[in-house]
């Protein structure tokens, strides 16, 4: 049994690198998981429109004309989801 829960992980695995969409997500969740954890739907919902690259973010609300500025409200830079998750100062006693 766990040699097949293996090869199916490892499949998985290569299926991820090679696939030609989902490179925001990819780069932000480089291995396959078996389970990912969420602790309410509030946040499942949140953090899969961030791994689809689909959350209403400054940079994205700027170049569609439905925000006045592509900056985050932090000042550092555009905010999108690699800044947003990764970099944005606002978030980081959250994110520990």
């Amino acid at each position: 049994m766990k040699l097949s829960a293996d090869v199916a992980h490892k499949s998985q695995q290569c299926k991820w690198q090679q696939d030609t969409t989902g490179h925001c997500t990819r780069q932000l969740i480089p291995n396959v998981a078996i389970k990912q954890n969420f602790p309410d739907f509030g946040v499942f919902y949140y953090t899969r429109r961030l791994l689809l690259n689909d959350a209403m973010l400054n940079d994205k609300n700027y170049r569609t004309g439905t925000a006045d500025y592509p900056m985050c409200d932090c000042g550092m830079e555009g905010e999108s989801t690699e800044q947003f998750i990764l970099k944005c100062g606002r978030y980081e006693k959250a994110m520990r």
